[in-house]
């Protein structure tokens, strides 16, 4: 195929791509809903702390149970939809179907939904301005929020279905996992000794990437025909590395860390909660210094003697 000889003929041929069937769907018919939705989370982002700085936080405690339980409920629904509608054939390479379907069109909602849902989300990052909880709102957090949106507007426009519901799944259902913690987080003090297990949150996210990265390299192997275009692939896997080395910076910096001079050489000491008591009845905390991703990397290797970084004279 001749390569286009202008931009004209470029933005023809992808006006052309797009799904017969979702084309005229709510969001999708122009890119200009997400365009003002996205320019309207970045003026939230830029200005919405400094709006609050000065104005006392709202009460958001019932609000936020109600938006964590529709939140749990919904993820859950589209990861039933998901599996519910994924291909008969073959649930990992599969070509989307362009067919009246019933099935198919299942499919096709279901990513559309899941499309949508990426908007309500902008509403954590609502909480976080309303909360004066400014250091959440982390580039991750932005980037996260903005870019599942966008990423899945070009999906659900170009590609609803086939192998895409294996993303979409495995999403929601962390997505479900997530957010049953926020709600239990909400409830107050005394269920706060029962969430213990918040850093698997995140482990379960990079394992989510790990997953659909083996998927999308999988697609596209040699003799495998799942009727995906490559772009698609690289455009995934491109995003999910980004993503990995983003969350595991999080997780490093949050739950990795050097233990801090104040917690050597208590070999008497019991250690419970990041508190040590000594034999003496003082109790000292047990800070952890945020760990650098690659400065934790080089320090493994040095550890496990992989030798890379030494002197070799």
């Amino acid at each position: 195929m001749a390569p286009p000889e202008s931009f004209s003929q470029l933005l023809d041929g992808l006006i052309q791509r797009r799904d017969p069937r979702t084309r005229d769907y709510l969001m999708q018919a122009s890119p200009v809903p997400l365009g003002i939705a996205l320019a309207a989370y970045l003026v939230l982002v830029g200005y919405g702390p400094r709006f609050m700085k000065n104005r006392p936080t709202p009460p958001l405690r019932l609000t936020m149970m109600l938006y964590n339980i529709g939140q749990v409920i919904l993820s859950g629904y589209m990861m039933w939809e998901f599996l519910a509608s994924r291909p008969r054939h073959s649930w990992a390479c599969a070509p989307v179907e362009v067919t009246p379907d019933p099935v198919s069109l299942r499919l096709v909602n279901a990513c559309w939904l899941f499309h949508v849902s990426k908007l309500v989300d902008f509403l954590d990052t609502v909480f976080l301005v309303l909360k004066k909880d400014n250091k959440r709102m982390t580039y991750l957090h932005v980037y996260h929020h903005g870019s599942m949106a966008s990423g899945w507007w070009i999906c659900t426009l170009y590609l609803p279905g086939g192998s895409c519901w294996i993303p979409g799944a495995l999403n929601s259902f962390v997505h479900c996992v997530m957010y049953s913690y926020y709600l239990l987080a909400s409830l107050g003090p005394r269920v706060r000794p029962y969430l213990w297990w918040k850093r698997y949150l995140t482990q379960l996210q990079l394992t989510q990437f790990a997953i659909i990265l083996f998927m999308a390299l999988l697609i596209q192997s040699p003799g495998m025909r799942c009727g995906m275009p490559p772009y698609s692939t690289a455009m995934t896997m491109s995003y999910l590395v980004v993503l990995t080395i983003l969350f595991a910076n999080f997780y490093i910096r949050s739950y990795v860390g050097v233990v801090s001079k104040s917690g050597s050489g208590h070999s008497a000491a019991s250690i419970s909660n990041g508190t040590v008591a000594s034999s003496s009845g003082v109790a000292t905390s047990l800070k952890k210094a945020p760990v650098n991703i690659f400065t934790w990397t080089r320090n493994v290797l040095l550890t496990y003697g992989v030798g890379c970084f030494t002197d070799q004279s």
